[in-house]
């Protein structure tokens, strides 16, 4: 049995273990690549550009806190909606 890096569009999608590379790309239909499965070796969200796979950028906190920072919401004028209540 050996590891196999699914990929598609120069991205790993799934990693799987199968008995040989034919039965790998045979299952998924996708380009198959073996690889050792160490930290630091390969997995989902890495690419790979023919001959080595390149590890994501990683998302620093700071970054994922701008992209989750919520939206001010307009406040409607409570004045405004007494007087349309008052007529």
């Amino acid at each position: 049995m050996a590891y196999f890096a699914v990929i598609e569009d120069g991205v790993v999608i799934n990693t799987i273990l199968a008995e040989t590379l034919e039965i790998a790309e045979t299952v998924t239909t996708k380009t198959c690549v073996e690889f050792e499965p160490i930290a630091g070796s390969a997995g989902i969200g890495w690419g790979y550009n023919g001959t080595n796979f390149i590890s994501p950028t990683p998302v620093t906190v700071e970054a994922a806190f701008i992209a989750n920072e919520p939206k001010s919401i307009p406040q409607a004028d409570p004045t405004a909606i007494l007087g349309a209540i008052s007529k």
